[in-house]
């Protein structure tokens, strides 16, 4: 909003002093309540018109692609293998022996 826009709503000065003159802190007040009762109606709180805390999206668990038999530990596959995977490969084991049913 420009100034001029705002003017109407605070009187002629511009300035919240000039606003308590006349008929304009009555306007300010009528103006006030309107935006409370709207907010209401569709359930804007402050922190909404502040912009709030942003909800993070919580991520779904990845199911396990791949498990050691001897521990039960598992890898989805996504991201640096395990070391007991890589242990297993360096011994010469494939990796798709690991794999979940």
């Amino acid at each position: 909003m420009r100034n001029g826009d705002i003017q109407g709503i605070e009187g002629p000065g511009g300035s919240p002093a000039a606003a308590g003159r006349g008929g304009a802190s009555r306007r300010i007040a009528a103006v006030v309540a309107e935006i409370q009762a709207k907010m209401r109606e569709y359930g804007i709180t402050l922190a909404d018109l502040r912009g709030g805390a942003k909800k993070s999206r919580s991520r779904a668990a990845v199911a396990a692609k791949y498990r050691n038999p001897a521990t039960g530990e598992s890898w989805s596959g996504r991201g640096r293998a395990p070391k007991w995977l890589a242990d297993e490969m360096a011994k010469g084991r494939a990796r798709d022996e690991f794999l979940v049913g």
